[in-house]
């Protein structure tokens, strides 16, 4: 936006006695001493622009109490007469080029939010401190390795995140913000989970008494403070990524947990105190070496999602079947050879993925599943389905590639609802006729088969889009009538 544009909206926004002023992505350089104009604003968005400093007649906006600057990665420094801003409640500066705060940022006293996030800075000034009033804190990704000992005067801090920063342990001063409700210290960024710094967490660590997300992914951990189980208001605890060998049975105290993230650790083993976890409703157990589940698995009665891709599981036991509000299931790669007949009392399983197993035979309780949306059996050695597989009259998605299926069941063509079928890579030399029953049916794939030819039925698709066929298989003629 060239600046006599700019200059209009502004002059516009003035007598209109604007509280609201919207400059995202104009392309702004610069802003013109005019700015100061605006006494009325209340709300300023400058996201996504190219501002490489702020005029001092900034200071002038005396009413504003939301300030986005976020992306404008050519922002480096903030006026000191950003202090002048009173009323200012909101600061977004996430993903510019911040390298220091002036000492001024102490008097914004009604500052409830401030947005740091991915800037360069590598210390904060003391006077953050006076920030009483601050509620959420913003710090991820910036080269952080300490914090002023003031940081521990936020008593109002619920929110603090520290992602991607430099720290070895907890700060001392960090700990004194017992009203946090929301603590993340999730090293790499979230995206480099080998490049944590955390090694240990202190004693201290329970009196975070309000906590109720703990974020602790990317680190070193490899064991938890016993004062952890303080931590009753604990619902979401993130330890993904760390050196976990065993499972922490200090968690097993945390009665309140909802979410628990242990993924890419190497945990060989689940407790039987697991069970005590009965409010937990997303398990993520993502690539660890877990061989067998132990009963108590099904105490878990409030589980929506258990994730146990990339495990050694050889078995899964009976109580599976008491997960009863289950909605997904993942246990792609791992060793199962047979699902148990339980499998069949999840009644409310819409996702279950069993990719990369060793399994021979499906138990006719599958067919049970009365709300399965999405089932993925590739890369396992079935030679064949069980008729009971007609019953998933909610199915849309089936997979089935790279197996030892040589046919099909007629009950196949049951499954009303289902939009993609895959079975590439099987030892299928015919398909059922039933098959021209899918309507709704939109991609079929057949490739590597010992199919010579389709049944006519095809033609009955008339949704079907995506027909993947080997070269030598003729092509389906419609079905007469």
């Amino acid at each position: 936006m060239n600046c006599e544009k700019l200059l209009k909206m502004i002059d516009g926004a003035r007598s209109a006695g604007a509280t609201t002023l919207n400059l995202s992505h104009k392309n702004i350089e610069t802003l013109p001493p005019e700015i100061r104009q605006l006494t009325e604003l209340k709300n300023l968005n400058l996201k996504g622009n190219r501002l490489g400093l702020l005029p001092p007649e900034f200071g002038q906006l005396c009413n504003l109490q939301n300030l986005d600057l976020t992306l404008n990665e050519d922002l480096e420094s903030l006026p000191a007469e950003i202090g002048q801003l009173p009323e200012l409640q909101t600061l977004c500066l996430w993903g510019c080029r911040i390298a220091s705060l002036p000492p001024e940022i102490g008097r914004l006293t009604n500052l409830m939010k401030l947005e740091l996030s991915y800037n360069k800075l590598e210390s904060l000034p003391a006077e953050i401190g006076k920030l009483a009033n601050l509620q959420e804190l913003g710090l991820k990704n910036n080269p952080l390795t300490s914090l002023p000992e003031e940081i521990g005067q936020l008593t109002n801090l619920q929110a603090l995140f520290l992602d991607g920063s430099q720290f070895k342990s907890l700060l001392p001063q960090i700990l004194l913000l017992t009203n946090l409700k929301r603590l993340d210290c999730v090293e790499g960024g979230g995206e480099d989970c080998w490049e944590g710094q955390l090694e240990s967490l202190p004693p201290e660590i329970g009196q975070f008494e309000s906590l109720v997300h703990l974020g602790l992914s990317c680190n070193q951990l490899s064991s938890l403070p016993a004062d952890i189980a303080k931590l009753t208001k604990l619902e979401e605890l993130e330890l993904g990524c760390n050196q976990f060998t065993s499972f922490p049975l200090e968690i097993c105290k945390l009665v309140n947990l909802k979410t628990l993230d242990l993924k890419n650790n190497e945990v060989s083993s689940l407790p039987v105190e697991i069970g005590q976890l009965t409010n937990l409703q997303r398990l993520d157990l993502f690539q660890n070496q877990i061989t067998s589940l132990p009963e108590e698995i099904g105490l878990l009665s409030n589980l929506k999602e258990l994730d146990l891709c990339m495990n050694q599981l050889t078995s899964l036991p009976a109580e599976i079947g008491k997960l009863t509000i289950l909605q997904k299931l993942n246990l792609n790669q791992n060793q199962l050879t047979s699902l148990p007949n339980e499998i069949g009392q999840l009644s409310n399983l819409q996702k279950m993925y069993l990719i990369g197993n060793q399994l021979r035979s499906l138990p006719a309780e599958i067919g049970q599943l009365s709300n399965l949306k999405d089932l993925y059996l590739s890369w396992n050695q079935l030679t064949s389905l069980p008729v009971e597989i007609g019953q998933l009259s909610r199915l849309m998605f089936l997979e089935l590639w790279d197996n030892e299926l040589r046919a099909l069941p007629a009950e196949i063509g049951e499954l009303a609802n289902l939009k993609a079928l895959f079975l590439d890579g099987n030892q299928l030399t015919s398909l059922p006729s039933e098959i021209g029953q899918l309507s709704k049916l939109f991609c079929l794939s057949l490739k590597g088969n010992k199919l010579t030819q389709l049944p006519p039925q095809i033609g009955h698709l008339t949704n079907l889009q995506e027909l993947v066929l080997d070269r030598h298989v003729k092509a389906p003629k419609r079905a007469s009538g």
